[in-house]
């Protein structure tokens, strides 16, 4: 069985051993939530506004057919609703690149500074850490890239076939949770190098998977309890326990960060 309260003790020692470079985690984790909150909020509005310039002149479409068979138009402000549909297109790809340059560089950096709180390295080591984040990152997002839209598209052709028009939910979500997974495991071992990275990968995730997943589990546990509270604040617009909640989740995300580090290191 696996020893949670070892684990706790070594990342509060952790902790306590690194002060400035924890809080410091805490205030770019506070940064990197901020800006991304702030991103997704004006993209938002950006992204409502296009559909709408795209909707509103559908309801005030030409839709007699003896007038389209007349030659009159089907829309008058064609030019208007296509000029919308371009910007549409334009803000969801800037958004979906904004956000995986948040998760590739923001989250980056706070997974190399976490490691630095276990195992010192100068710039040109601290470059390398980063580098192999990303590229861990992008392999998983190219995997899932090609992987989610043939199984989506495999089940939606076999469902038609039999005649039923359900779309699949839980396949989709057991790959992207597998390659997450993975993911999690391979960047807790970046300080190593690549052969021992894959390694550690295939043995902390399927080798010993019965250490990892309590690990696992309990993480989201963790984060889950002041996510619900955020939830019912807001619910019950109790402001000043939403902004405690939203930082007690802030810290608990770098928290549970070093808890995974510390378990796959011990468990390695």
């Amino acid at each position: 069985m696996f020893n949670f309260q070892q684990t706790f003790t070594l990342t509060w020692n952790t902790i306590k051993k690194n002060k400035l470079l924890f809080i410091g985690l805490v205030i770019l984790q506070i940064i990197l939530v901020a800006v991304i909150s702030w991103t997704l909020v004006s993209y938002q509005i950006k992204i409502l506004e296009n559909s709408q310039g795209i909707l509103q002149p559908l309801q005030g479409a030409n839709y007699n057919t003896e007038q389209l068979q007349a030659g009159q138009p089907f829309l008058p402000e064609f030019g208007d609703v296509y000029s919308s549909y371009v910007k549409l297109k334009q803000n969801v790809t800037e958004l979906v690149l904004w956000l995986l340059g948040f998760f590739l560089i923001g989250n980056g950096l706070l997974w190399v500074g976490t490691h630095q709180m276990y195992q010192k390295g100068g710039w040109k080591e601290l470059a390398k850490r980063l580098g192999k984040y990303v590229a861990l990152g992008v392999t998983m997002i190219a995997l899932l890239a090609i992987t989610l839209p043939l199984f989506l598209t495999k089940t939606i052709t076999d469902a038609a076939a039999m005649g039923t028009v359900d779309v699949p939910v839980i396949g989709p979500l057991i790959i992207v949770g597998i390659a997450y997974y993975l993911f999690l495991i391979g960047v807790a071992h970046i300080t190593l190098p690549w052969k021992e990275t894959f390694s550690s990968i295939y043995r902390s995730g399927i080798k010993k998977i019965h250490h990892t997943i309590p690990v696992l589990l309990l993480n989201v546990i963790i984060l889950a309890i002041p996510l619900y509270v955020i939830y019912d604040s807001v619910e019950k617009t109790l402001g000043g326990y939403t902004v405690l909640s939203i930082l007690a989740f802030i810290i608990l995300l770098v928290y549970t960060r070093m808890v995974w580090i510390t378990s796959l290191r011990r468990s390695a």
